[in-house]
């Protein structure tokens, strides 16, 4: 069968001499403090079999989100490159290869992770989604891995709600576009701004602050987003040039996220993954959203709340 040549790479810059990153790569008794398919599902069953770094060394996996399959390790070069062989059962049988390449730079160690797969000729036109949706599982990964190795623990923790019925609110906010690179910086700014408006009195106290996401391009990484103060009901002043409006009551799937931001793609991507896996059908008529329940600088960084909301249709549930 003809099929479409699938290749992704990131790589990552880790304080930790090769040696050691290497040792840990090729052990997949290791893999749970920083996978991020196991982050997306740890009650998964996960079985390991075989001696760490050696060939034959194996994993498979099993969940309703992650769907099944094995690793296995078809070579190791101590301390340069570890080659794995995949092999999925479901949610669709494919395989491919992957491969850690690692070299020393001063006392750190770069790493980059390759895939190299296809997919059916009839899935064409979901290549570049697909490329963009392990590329960003490499980029979760690679910076868990850093974490993990350099201060011993990652900071990102998941509890999924499934399906649960959110009450209506009016927002105030700013809406805008901007690049994934720039999204921090951007929400940020727009949070400070908001801020002001309420300290300085042109802005009522707020029940909460949210993200609305109209627009999200994953494989142009770009962001329509709107970061909002939310109310009961609309407030008596809201200033010029502030995006308003009102999101109905409505059905969502819920993912909670304890941990900084720089780890909130672990929420999406497992609400995302939820919705497919199971079914669900996405409500149009309402965007995405997330609600900052505590903020950093608030708590410490493992206590920063965030919850994650994706709209789906009430026989959905």
């Amino acid at each position: 069968m003809f099929s479409i040549p699938m290749n992704v790479e990131r790589q990552v810059t880790i304080n930790k001499p090769i040696s050691s990153v290497f040792d840990f790569l090729a052990d997949f008794r290791n893999w749970s403090s920083w996978s991020p398919w196991i982050r997306m599902e740890p009650t998964s069953k996960i079985e390991v079999s075989g001696a760490g770094g050696s060939v034959g060394h194996s994993q498979s996996w099993e969940g309703e989100i992650v769907g099944s399959g094995k690793m296995t390790l078809n070579e190791a070069q101590k301390p340069t490159r570890i080659d794995i062989r995949l092999e999925f059962f479901k949610p669709w049988s494919n395989h491919a290869t992957t491969q850690f390449v690692l070299s020393q730079e001063g006392n750190a160690t770069v790493v980059r992770w390759k895939m190299m797969g296809s997919l059916p000729f009839f899935m064409f036109f979901f290549r570049n989604m697909m490329n963009a949706m392990i590329a960003s599982d490499y980029e979760r990964g690679l910076n868990m891995l850093k974490e993990r190795l350099e201060t011993g623990k990652v900071l990102s923790k998941l509890e999924q709600k499934g399906v649960t019925q959110q009450k209506g609110f009016y927002f105030v906010g700013i809406r805008r576009s901007c690049s994934e690179a720039d999204l921090s910086a951007s929400m940020a700014k727009d949070f400070s701004q908001l801020q002001e408006l309420v300290r300085t009195g042109k802005l009522d106290e707020p029940q909460s602050a949210v993200s609305l996401y109209h627009k999200v391009d994953m494989v142009k990484k770009t962001f329509d987003y709107t970061a909002a103060l939310t109310y009961a009901s609309k407030p008596a002043k809201i200033p010029a040039n502030l995006e308003a409006g009102n999101i109905p009551d409505h059905s969502a799937l819920q993912v909670d996220h304890w941990g900084p931001y720089r780890h909130i793609g672990n929420a999406w991507s497992t609400a995302i993954s939820s919705v497919r896996m199971k079914k669900l059908k996405p409500q149009k008529s309402n965007p995405s959203w997330e609600r900052y329940v505590s903020m950093p600088g608030q708590v410490a960084d493992e206590q920063i709340h965030t919850q994650i909301f994706a709209p789906v249709n009430r026989t959905s549930a």
